[in-house]
């Protein structure tokens, strides 16, 4: 069993009261422990891991054989280094030497408190015992599904807008990729008291509604969320035209960093309107029909408005951010025809040589990489054409 120190109290003024760490065990449990007791455990994790180090690993018939005793799977995959789903490869370091180098990569069950092993097979057996694990607690927990968001003591319910007892919730799944579940509600606890993570849930199926197994089923069964993790659960025919999540169902709890993200980690892709507008306030507006938006230079930002960009000269413009795609669509097209309105350089006869409408002066134009260097003003065409010539070469 693993755990954490989640608070240090210190001594007290008498003498019988010596300072204390608070332990959270991996089921949830605290105590209390004394500095000599917190320093012995220290003492036998690490005796174990220097044994379980030494021991030889495991060879492939070992491995194949705990597997058919055990009733195990071992989930190969080509997709990582590996050759296993949630298995990681630890490599050595850069600074690595002497024989930490020479011992190569190392590889890690992808759950808490996983041991290192010498090979990706014994990691895979950790794996598929720790998935096996968790399916006979999932299929051992009783089922107790609170109401709608219910608190003890007349307290104001904690839940997005939307979600009663069932919901979407983000997991760890056994591909080590975050993915969404459907989940239900077990219990709400105070925001404030724990850390933003008011929200006890169960996961109970798959984005789809199938139900888990030991291949689909999250790295835990239960687990305490933020409100900014959690969204409405919308059947799989309404989802074309559903909002997974609602940016006004974001209440009290949380950072606001997650609040502000959760609009765009959860709302569902605009559809285009079925009729496109094509010109307003005087203006005609550029389609784009590789655009998700439906327009030229206009996309969506992380907040839910619409930013206008416009490339003039091999550089990014900036022209606003707008509560809509057609507010920045004029805006885009507004910007477009004023610079086509703008008078040109008028040629002079020499190259990269231009001449200022308003001062009647001219200037020479040279690029440098990337960079476009201005040179002048003169008073003729000629010298601003010498000087182009000396700064060529």
């Amino acid at each position: 069993m693993h755990a954490v120190v989640r608070l240090y109290l210190p001594p007290g003024e008498g003498e019988g009261e010596p300072a204390l760490w608070r332990i959270e065990h991996d089921d949830g449990d605290e105590e209390d422990l004394e500095e000599h007791e917190v320093r012995a455990a220290m003492r036998r994790l690490a005796a174990a891991r220097k044994e379980e180090e030494a021991a030889p690993p495991m060879s492939e018939e070992e491995v194949t054989a705990a597997v058919e005793a055990e009733g195990l799977t071992l989930l190969r995959s080509e997709r990582g280094s590996s050759g296993f789903t949630g298995v990681r490869v630890n490599k050595p370091g850069k600074w690595a030497k002497g024989p930490a180098k020479l011992r190569g990569p190392t590889f890690t069950a992808a759950f808490s408190g996983a041991h290192t092993r010498t090979t990706a097979l014994e990691a895979a057996l950790d794996y598929a015992r720790h998935l096996q694990q968790q399916e006979q607690e999932q299929q051992q927990a009783p089922v107790e599904v609170v109401g709608e968001g219910e608190l003890e003591g007349g307290e104001e319910p904690l839940l997005p807008e939307g979600v009663e007892v069932g919901g979407f919730c983000l997991a760890t799944a056994p591909d080590a990729w975050r993915r969404r579940y459907k989940a239900v509600l077990l219990s709400v606890r105070s925001a404030r008291c724990y850390s933003g993570l008011p929200l006890h849930v169960r996961f109970v199926g798959s984005e789809a509604g199938e139900p888990l197994n030991r291949l689909t089923a999250p790295a835990v069964a239960r687990a305490f969320l933020p409100l900014s993790e959690v969204s409405a659960w919308v059947p799989p025919e309404q989802r074309e035209d559903a909002v997974a999540g609602t940016s006004s169902g974001m209440l009290e709890g949380g950072s606001s960093a997650r609040r502000r993200a959760a609009p765009q980690r959860f709302m569902a892709p605009p559809s285009k309107p079925a009729a496109q507008v094509t010109e307003a306030e005087g203006m005609q507006l550029h389609l784009c029909s590789t655009n998700d938006t439906g327009y030229k230079g206009v996309k969506r930002a992380w907040s839910g408005r619409f930013d206008a960009k416009r490339s003039i000269g091999g550089r990014t413009v900036h022209i606003g951010r707008f509560d809509t795609a057609v507010e920045a669509a004029v805006a885009y097209a507004r910007h477009a025809s004023q610079q086509q309105a703008e008078p040109q350089p008028i040629a002079t006869g020499y190259k990269s040589v231009y001449e200022d409408t308003i001062t009647g002066r001219f200037c020479a134009q040279h690029s440098v990489g990337r960079r476009r260097l201005n040179l002048g003003p003169f008073d003729t065409a000629v010298e601003a054409a010498v000087a182009y010539a000396r700064a060529v070469g």
